[in-house]
């Protein structure tokens, strides 16, 4: 009897420690969510997408960050006439 009610505790321990870390983990996401954005300018609670806005905006900061130290080869300025891009 003794050894089934320590199994149930510990069976009881490992089920709530299942419902509550992926709910942690839920909060810490927004919260690195909310920090992202506020260092991007974005404020979290207008954005329609999140996610997609943020990415986004981090593309646009990695390619402007890839221009500047690095030669690139990118589609980006293709649309213009060739004596711009002298």
């Amino acid at each position: 009897m003794h050894r089934c009610l320590c199994f149930c505790r510990h069976l009881l321990c490992l089920v709530f420690s299942l419902l509550v870390i992926p709910f942690c983990l839920l909060l810490q996401l927004e919260d690195f969510r909310e920090v992202v954005s506020q260092m991007l300018g974005l404020d979290i609670a207008s954005l329609a997408l999140p996610d997609y806005e943020i990415i986004t905006r981090l593309e646009g900061l990695i390619h402007l960050h890839q221009h500047h130290c690095f030669p690139c080869v990118c589609l980006k300025g293709a649309a213009r006439a060739p004596e711009e891009h002298l």
